[in-house]
């Protein structure tokens, strides 16, 4: 079964970790959030993967490649300008001549998509949507199902008092290729504006809903509960935490014949300790008498000095954290530099952000290469 994976928006609710890195390669647990995604799609048979990407396409295709060493076989499809869901999906109908699935690129599941498939193709669907459950739908499409499951009203971003229910669109989507004669060619179209409520109004939309854990990560607050879920074992990823010999922490094995991660294991010098589930990716270095409280990741090549403290964080690559240094609850992304004595909080630093010594904040949000 073939994948669309749309991956092409310049994720703003994630800034600043995308100013300069596209959202499908932010790292979780170490390895890009893409390569989780892929790995998911895997475990359901599902290895014919076409990315529709635009911002910042080529560190995805040089990191990827045709796919071949993770076990799939990855097409793309990069936009010039921006056609929206609909028109970006419209482009490939040519190939599209089986059922498919069309995913979000910032969302984890663990639902059974073969599941949802045979739901598909028992009521004789043109498209199905996996919905689930929140108690803020307002940046959600919502919708209202009758005693069949199938979608009478699609409301998409409704204010608090005009939504139908509770269950929102969750970003994963089969398609009948029918469906797709639907769509205008050539213009910027949205599905969730423009095709689901035309569906719902046909009764060919049908919902799909699950209770399977979900997470939209698209904002710096929830990609960091995604961290802590995995790590506390509320929800299994589909690629492996593990502990190797000689690795201090954890590490997460790649799809499929992907790369593993190349270079020195980390080094604990006298005193370090690491507690909890803690990844560290390689060449990471733990000055004497410092301390890494998990769920945290520290990203390859990351220096922290004596008596720091780091706890419920992510850290990109390259990082350096100064000696007696706190940053707790913060996402750093590569090349951030921690001063000594520092305390960082709640915080978000973009690229190559610079906190100087003794500094302390709370709740901040730094640009990218931001000195304070």
């Amino acid at each position: 079964m073939r994948a669309l994976l749309l991956a092409g928006g310049k994720a703003t609710r994630l800034r600043p970790l995308t100013e300069r890195t596209p959202k499908a390669m932010t790292p979780l647990l170490g390895r890009p959030f893409l390569e989780h995604l892929l790995a998911w799609l895997a475990q359901h048979e599902i290895r014919d993967v076409t990315l529709l990407l635009g911002y910042l396409p080529d560190p995805i295709r040089a990191y990827f490649g045709d796919g071949h060493q993770f076990g799939i076989k990855l097409a793309y499809l990069v936009e010039e300008e921006p056609l929206g869901s609909g028109g970006a999906i419209k482009q490939v109908e040519s190939l599209l001549t089986e059922p498919f699935f069309a995913l979000n690129a910032d969302v984890f599941f663990d639902m059974d998509l073969g599941a949802m498939a045979r739901a598909h193709q028992r009521a004789g669907a043109e498209l199905s949507i996996a919905l689930t459950e929140v108690e803020d739908t307002s940046p959600y499409g919502v919708v209202a199902l009758d005693e069949a499951g199938w979608i009478r009203r699609f409301v998409e971003k409704p204010k608090p008092a005009d939504a139908p229910s509770h269950m929102i669109n969750a970003g994963v989507w089969l398609f009948s290729p029918e469906a797709l004669h639907r769509i205008e060619p050539g213009r910027f179209t949205m599905v969730e504006q423009d095709l689901f409520p035309q569906l719902a109004q046909a009764g060919k939309l049908l919902g799909y809903p699950t209770d399977a854990y979900w997470m939209d990560a698209g904002t710096p607050q929830r990609y960091l509960q995604l961290q802590r879920d995995i790590l506390g074992g509320r929800v299994a990823g589909a690629l492996a935490i593990l502990e190797r010999p000689g690795w201090a922490g954890l590490s997460v094995r790649p799809l499929g014949g992907g790369p593993e991660e190349r270079g020195a294991p980390p080094v604990l010098e006298s005193g370090a300790s690491v507690q909890g589930a803690v990844v560290l990716g390689a060449g990471v270095l733990l000055g004497a008498g410092s301390q890494v409280e998990g769920p945290t990741t520290l990203g390859a090549r990351t220096r922290v000095g004596a008596r720091a403290i780091i706890s419920d964080s992510v850290i990109w690559q390259d990082g350096e954290i100064g000696a007696g240094a706190l940053v707790g609850g913060s996402i750093l992304a590569d090349r951030c530099v921690v001063g000594a004595g520092a305390q960082i909080e709640d915080c978000v630093l973009g690229e190559g952000a610079r906190v100087g010594p003794g500094v302390q904040l709370h709740g901040r949000t730094l640009n990218p290469g931001e000195i304070i």
